[in-house]
């Protein structure tokens, strides 16, 4: 009978010590599954393809208006807002297209209110710097439907990250291959960077 209770008391022993290891593996696991940059991609772009793209394309490219001194320039305002409100963007995602925009702005200069309206087309379509407001930046895809979204790769170095996922339709397979750079901040891992592609590079 002692050596009965023995045994309990040992397999009782070892179920405590299995659970608690458990515990902390899946605690410490959990933890850093909420923290990896993967998780970060993962979740802006299921975020995005449902509440962002095809229904509020301003937030992500800005578009030409006309200013106060009746000169066709980029509206970045609502981008802008969008960036700083986010919780997936560093601050260094908008200083990272500020080049583009400044190209974009300088073609639209030379456009005119007459030759739009003579073609009744966008301004955008006389500034060849400017091709990147017709498709979608962080996709690339100008209407087509996109519900899927998974991680290809990654590679982590210390305060950096790059993150490769593919973007497509559930019946029609993979569209575009996104890579995000991410740095990890304060609030944690955000995203500074977006390189569009078509193919899956090295």
């Amino acid at each position: 009978m002692q050596k009965l209770s023995k045994i309990i008391y040992l397999v009782f022993a070892l179920l405590v010590i299995g659970a608690a290891a458990f515990l902390i593996f899946f605690e410490k696991d959990k933890s850093k599954v909420l923290n990896e940059p993967e998780k970060v991609t993962l979740d802006f772009y299921r975020y995005y393809l449902k509440d962002i793209y095809n229904t509020n394309d301003s937030v992500e490219s800005p578009s030409a208006k006309l200013n106060s001194n009746g000169i066709y320039q980029l509206d970045t305002s609502e981008h802008v807002k969008f960036l700083n409100e986010s919780v997936y963007f560093s601050s260094t995602f908008y200083e990272n297209e500020i080049p583009v925009f400044e190209k974009c702005n300088e073609d639209l200069k030379t456009v005119t209110v007459e030759e739009v309206t003579d073609a009744g087309t966008f301004p955008e379509e006389f500034a060849e710097a400017c091709d990147f407001v017709f498709y979608h930046q962080w996709v690339g895809g100008q209407g087509e439907e996109l519900n899927t979204v998974d991680i290809v790769k990654s590679e982590v170095a210390q305060e950096f990250a790059k993150v490769t996922v593919v973007v497509g339709n559930r019946e029609s397979g993979p569209y575009s291959y996104p890579i995000v750079t991410l740095k990890k901040e304060i609030g944690g891992w955000k995203i500074s960077d977006i390189e569009l592609s078509f193919e899956i590079t090295n």
